[in-house]
């Protein structure tokens, strides 16, 4: 049996963006499940239509023995009745189902959605660059001065001693960016935006507030370490603080002891 996209089993809906994208040689390690990606693999190992030596009926009767059901799932029934030189298009649709087709009802809901209200779907195609770092991961390790600009300092008053002991933490505060951003420490800037605001990375708006670093004031014989509220968005530091690997071991440790978000 030839396959042809008017087959009931290959859907002729099947282009994007009015192109026909070429999936018959698409790298599989590209998608993320990895039962995905060793199916996929051990399809193309059973009949792939540039190798020879496996087009044979022995190598597609043990495909649709072990992957036929699931095959079928992706909206292919026909693969039982299928022939070595349908495997290509039979892959190629596999791929297909599970990058495109098995979310399209999804996003087309979506965009739907969001065309219902002014035609905005509309309006982010028309300037999609300008919408990319909303519907992309664009992510990038933070920068020692990214991390800084996110934060306001709340101060004592200038000239007092609550102001002197605050600056001596925010120079250690230093200190330990340079540390971060040298690499001599398996502490993160997100490690750090974490624990403060719940997020690891700056929201495409910025955040509703600018995050904030405030004083503690460190009793006489005891260790208490920098905290965070999350709500608030605001990490304290203890006052007075004037070695670096005090604070950057203070820091790691609050880090690490805490639960945080999605931690146990």
């Amino acid at each position: 049996m030839e396959v042809h996209v008017s087959e009931p089993w290959i859907p002729a809906s099947s282009s994007w963006c009015g192109q026909e994208p070429q999936l018959e040689q698409f790298d599989s390690h590209v998608l993320p499940d990895p039962d995905v990606q060793s199916k996929l693999k051990q399809g193309k190992l059973h009949c792939s239509h540039s190798d020879p030596a496996v087009q044979d009926c022995r190598g597609l009767t043990a495909l649709q023995q072990d992957l036929g059901d699931w095959i079928a799932e992706c909206g292919i029934p026909g693969i039982f009745n299928a022939t070595v030189e349908d495997m290509p298009k039979i892959y190629a649709y596999v791929v297909k189902h599970y990058i495109f087709l098995r979310t399209a009802k999804m996003i087309h809901q979506f965009t739907d959605g969001m065309n219902a209200y002014g035609k905005l779907w509309d309006l982010v195609m028309d300037n999609w660059i300008a919408f990319l770092p909303l519907f992309t991961n664009m992510q990038e390790p933070l920068s020692k001065a990214a991390f800084k600009a996110i934060f306001r300092y709340n101060y004592s008053t200038r000239g007092s001693n609550h102001r002197e002991a605050e600056e001596d933490t925010i120079f250690s505060w230093e200190m330990v960016l340079n540390m971060i951003e040298d690499k001599v420490t398996e502490l993160r800037f997100e490690d750090l935006l974490i624990f403060v605001t719940g997020a690891d990375e700056v929201p495409a708006l910025g955040f509703p507030r600018k995050p904030c670093i405030d004083f503690y004031e460190q009793e006489a014989g005891q260790r208490r370490l920098p905290y965070a509220s999350t709500c608030a968005m605001c990490l304290y530091l203890p006052r007075g603080i004037t070695e670096e690997d005090k604070l950057h071991e203070m820091l790691f440790q609050a880090t690490r002891d805490s639960l945080g978000f999605g931690k146990v």
